[in-house]
């Protein structure tokens, strides 16, 4: 009997995860078309990372960024090269490892909070200051 209910019970976890797989799957893949440039932006935080691999939509290979929505406003995360450790546009090595107003100032950007010192994810408190993170990197050389 003990086992019957491991099964279902894994069975069911098991389903759960593929319909909410399948979610996320149907949502990145609406944000991936409506994406202009290289800066996609999501609603909610979603496993999007393999799907903008996998897709066959055009805009996949533009995107540079994602912004979504995080603990504490708004998070960036630069999206990697497929099979490599490093990321399509990185962001300035000098942003690198500094928050608060330290990062404030040097980007000029007012809700700022963080940028990792390895560079891949970085942080404002509005989606809008995350979008100008984004094109900052984008028009700055590292």
């Amino acid at each position: 009997l003990e086992a019957a209910i491991f099964m279902e019970m894994a069975f069911n976890k098991i389903l759960e995860n593929a319909i909410s797989t399948a979610k996320a799957e149907n949502l990145v893949k609406k944000a991936i078309e409506s994406t202009k440039g290289n800066i996609m932006i999501l609603d909610q935080y979603l496993p999007w990372l393999n799907f903008i691999f996998t897709s066959d939509c055009p805009n996949a290979r533009n995107i540079e960024f994602v912004v979504f929505p995080a603990r504490r406003g708004y998070n960036f995360q630069c999206v990697p090269i497929p099979r490599s450790k490093d990321v399509k546009h990185p962001v300035p090595i000098s942003w690198r490892g500094l928050d608060g107003d330290a990062l404030k100032e040097i980007t000029g950007v007012k809700t700022a909070t963080f940028c990792h010192p390895e560079g891949f994810i970085g942080g404002a408190e509005t989606q809008e200051d995350a979008i100008k993170l984004c094109k900052l990197a984008s028009e700055t050389k590292i």
